[in-house]
This record gives structure tokens, C-alpha cells and sequence, in this order.
């Protein structure tokens, strides 16, 4: 399938988002519903042992019958990545490397080194925005390997909880540009490329220790961008499905080795969660070109990056400061400011040009 044919099927952009498939958007915005729900709703208040009703109702109809972990958060997570596979190798087919690059660093970095530094201020100011583990010294040090998205590696204080996904999310577009090449004539091959590379790390990472090893974990998570690539040379490239098919299989090998490979993964039934993600994403694509151009779920799949920055940023400390209060109401205002402060992030970023 040409370029322009793969464009024309994209669809007209809505709410002048760069993300213009109905079913992508759709996508989005229940992945980051999701995301929203397990570490604002469920997770917080479970650190003091005080589980909604809902929360408890929802873990044993759904969460528990269906092997639905962490309270759809890594569900959420999955139907991200899978969404940035779609779009950014449609982005870096559509608009070159150079210009992809650009929308990388501007639309990609520059907002997370927003919430990074802003994570940083308020963690000296005394506030409790959503970390990974529990706070530590905020050296200098700690603060730029976060910049450089090697805090995980060096094993420095991470001031985003949700750091890795964005660490996962910049090694599969770096992947994707170091293929763009092939990506655009012969895409399935840039695939399977991009997959010798994960399970290369994924391999080494288990008979290594250190960074190599973390390197290696979070590589296993690159099953979930891959994936959403593949569905995309499916539907914007012509690829049969059964010519994409051994890929896809070996994304799902690469999940179930890792969680025999590493013990941290083990148990949380991650391989469950991508074949329920992938199965959403078809359906979206297939079903979904009314409801994902509705105008809230528009609105959700614009500012899905700035929210997703901004949940554990800003949400987070906001319950912590209205702790002393029943959660229906500290909640309400949590989403309030996560929602009133993606919009401003989301401003500021459409209004830069790439």
C-alpha cells in the first residue's frame, strides 16, 4: 500500500491532534482512563489500607476472573505503548526521520522534563508527588539521570513513578528511527529487526546483573509498541496478516520469557494483559470510528500524554494535601488539578511548532 493510500485511510485530524484514527484515539483515551484509575482511585488509597468499595468490588468481578493485575494500570500502560507503535511508525512513515525527530523532542521530551523538574521542585518544597519507592536523597545527580532518563540504570532517586513507560516509549522510537529506512519499503522487516533487538536485551539482561539487567526488564515491555507497529503495517502497509503473524507471536514469546527470566515480572500474568490489549486495539479499529471521534474522547486522546505526565505529578499531591479528608472529596479535586494542569501542558505544547 503507497504512502498516500495509508494517509487517506488515516482519516482527517480531529481536534487538530496529530493522532487521527478514530480507533487509536479511542484507544487512548481508554488506556489513559485506565491509567488514571489504578494509581489515582486504587492505588493511593490502599497505601493507608483504606480500599473503596468500588475498588474492592471491581478487583473481585473483574480484576481477579479475568488475571487483570495492579487495577487495569498495566492494562492502561499497554494500550499506550500499543497506540505509540501505531502512530509513531505511521508518523515516522508519513513524515521522515528529521521531522519526526523533531516531533519526538518536543512533543515527547520536553514535556516529561517538565514533570520531572516539576516533581523535583515539589519534592523540595515537601509535597508528595508519585515516586518509585520511597523518596531518597535529591542530589543533583539524581535530578539529571532522571533528565536522561537513566535513573533505573544508575539506580539514582526516580522523581516519576511512571518513568519507565517513557524510558520504554524513547527506546522504541529510537528503534524506529535507526529502521525509518526500511520502515517505509519493507516495513514487517524493520520489525522483525526492532524485535532481534529486544529479545537481544532481554536475553543479556538475564545473565547479567546492574544496568544491563534493568536494560533488559524494561525491554521486555517492548513487546507492547511492536505490536501496535505490526497492526499498523497490517492495516496502512498491506502486509497479510499471516505474514505479521510469527512477529506478533514472538512479541508475545518475548512477554512470557520475561516473566521467567526476571522474578519481578513473574506472576503478574503480563501475557494475559497484551493479548487483552491487542484484542481491544483490533476492536477499536474495527468498531470504534463513531465513539472515537466523539468530542470527549477527542479531548482525552489529545492531552492523554500530558495527563499521563501529570496523574502522579499533580494528582498525587493534592491527595496528599487533602489527606485529612473523606477521598470523595479529595479525589474529585486531584482529578480537578491533573486535568486543569494537562490542559495548560497540552497548550504549551501545541503551541510549538515542529
Amino acid at each position: 500500500m503507497t504512502g498516500d493510500v495509508a494517509a487517506r485511510r488515516s482519516g482527517t485530524a480531529v481536534s487538530g491532534s496529530p493522532v487521527t484514527v478514530p480507533g487509536v484515539r479511542l484507544t487512548l483515551a481508554l488506556g489513559i482512563v485506565l491509567v488514571g484509575y489504578s494509581y489515582l482511585v486504587a492505588l493511593w488509597p490502599s497505601r493507608y489500607q483504606v480500599t473503596p468499595r468500588p475498588v474492592v468490588l471491581a478487583r473481585e468481578w473483574l480484576n481477579f476472573p479475568l488475571g487483570i493485575g495492579e487495577d487495569f494500570g498495566m492494562l492502561g500502560v499497554a494500550l499506550l505503548l500499543l497506540s505509540l507503535g501505531y502512530t509513531a511508525a505511521d508518523a515516522v512513515s508519513r513524515l521522515g526521520t528529521r521531522r519526526a525527530c523533531a516531533t519526538l523532542l518536543v512533543r515527547g521530551y520536553l514535556p516529561f522534563a517538565f514533570a520531572a523538574t516539576l516533581s523535583w521542585l515539589l519534592l523540595l518544597a515537601g509535597a508528595r508527588p508519585f515516586t518509585d519507592g520511597a523518596p531518597g536523597q535529591l542530589s543533583i545527580s539524581a535530578y539529571l539521570s532522571n533528565l536522561a532518563l537513566v535513573d533505573g540504570l544508575l539506580g539514582e532517586q526516580t522523581l516519576f513513578g511512571l518513568g519507565w513507560v517513557i524510558v520504554v516509549g524513547t527506546l522504541f522510537c529510537l528503534l524506529v528511527l535507526a529502521t525509518a529506512a526500511l520502515l517505509t519499503r519493507v516495513p514487517l522487516a524493520a520489525t522483525a529487526v526492532q524485535l532481534a533487538v529486544a529479545v537481544t536485551a532481554v536475553v543479556a539482561g538475564g545473565t547479567a546483573g546492574g544496568w544491563v539487567a534493568e536494560l533488559g526488564q524494561l525491554s521486555v515491555y517492548l513487546s507492547f509498541p511492536l505490536l501496535g507497529e505490526l497492526i499498523w503495517t497490517v492495516r496502512e502497509r498491506g502486509v497479510p496478516g499471516w505474514a505479521a503473524a510469527p512477529a506478533g507471536l514472538g512479541c508475545l514469546a518475548v512477554v512470557i520469557a520475561g516473566e521467567r527470566i526476571y522474578p519481578e515480572l513473574a506472576g503478574w500474568l503480563y501475557a494475559l494483559t497484551t493479548v487483552y490489549a491487542v484484542l481491544i486495539l483490533l476492536l477499536s479499529l474495527a468498531r470504534g470510528a463513531g465513539p472515537g471521534r466523539s468530542t470527549i474522547v477527542g479531548w482525552a486522546a489529545d492531552r492523554t500524554y500530558p495527563l499521563f505526565l501529570l496523574i502522579g505529578v499533580v494528582g498525587y499531591p493534592i491527595l496528599f494535601a487533602f489527606d485529612d479528608v473523606a477521598f470523595a472529596v479529595a479525589l474529585p479535586l486531584a482529578v480537578a488539578g491533573t486535568v486543569a494542569a494537562a490542559e495548560g501542558l497540552f497548550r504549551l505544547m501545541t503551541a510549538v511548532r515542529t
